[in-house]
């Protein structure tokens, strides 16, 4: 073989070399592109999700913060309050969360479900809501046409049958329960049959206000009368977080959210 054979042997061999490189190459871009691609579609799909979650719970339902302690433990557990006491105050860290204020959700409210609420103080005598009304969050005791009693040892009787108050007992222990905040103390031994459309509300926090005659929740118990489902504005879906009790100009606000992986109720 003679050297012009030698020297188109070796340019065949460095163009194939050669070949081999870019070809190696393109398959490495290829495959970058793809998995970026693939990344960026991920990315693309997440934001949608994100966007349409975020959509439907803004939409669907409704913002709402918890003020007070009528609720306790079931609601307000995470702050830094006195759970005696009927209130919060500035800078108190509170509970914040949604509600379903659709007709479907109020039409099939059931027993011990949790509604946001007016009463009937929060409207004039025409009927139209003061502009000074605000919200309650209470536990529903008793439902339309039902008799609703708690005997004078404060145990609930629906249609003259005992009725378990077992919701508390995720939150503490008997003895706890059952001295200071399921006891009911007010207005007991006196019966009350509920309307087509009227329900029986209560708070969590039983009884009164340490050192004092006051009820710890302003209820149905309390002032004796039923709402009617009119008044419900929601039932409770979800508690999502923690953020701190502000007021701006006289207004209230729930500021610096903390969120936590949601209660769902």
């Amino acid at each position: 073989m003679n050297k012009k054979e030698f020297d188109s042997v070796d340019v065949g061999v460095a163009l194939t070399s050669d070949l081999k490189e870019e070809k190696d190459k393109s398959i490495k871009h290829e495959k970058l592109w793809k998995a970026i691609s693939i990344a960026f579609s991920f990315l693309f799909i997440f934001a949608i999700i994100i966007s349409t979650v975020s959509l439907f719970h803004n939409c669907f339902y409704l913002n709402f913060y918890v003020n007070g302690l009528s609720m306790y433990p079931t609601l307000n557990s995470e702050g830094n309050y006195g759970r005696d006491h009927g209130s919060n105050s500035i800078g108190d860290v509170i509970e914040y969360g949604i509600l379903n204020p659709n007709m479907h959700a109020i039409e099939n409210i059931e027993r011990f479900d949790i509604v946001a609420t007016y009463y009937p103080e929060d409207y004039n005598s025409s009927g139209q809501l003061l502009s000074s009304a605000s919200m309650k969050i209470k536990r529903v005791i008793a439902l339309p046409n039902e008799t609703v009693y708690f005997d004078e040892n404060g145990e609930l009787y629906i249609n003259g049958e005992f009725v378990e108050q077992d919701f508390y007992n995720e939150f503490m222990n008997d003895d706890e329960r059952d001295e200071q905040y399921k006891k009911v103390t007010l207005n007991l031994g006196i019966s009350h049959t509920l309307g087509d459309d009227e329900y029986w509300v209560m708070g969590d926090n039983r009884g009164y206000i340490k050192g004092t005659k006051r009820a710890r929740s302003n209820d149905c118990q309390a002032f004796q009368e039923p709402i009617k489902k009119d008044y419900i504005q929601g039932v409770l879906a979800a508690i999502e977080g923690t953020c701190t009790l502000s007021s701006q100009n006289g207004t209230l606000s729930c500021t610096d959210r903390v969120p936590f992986f949601p209660r769902v109720f």
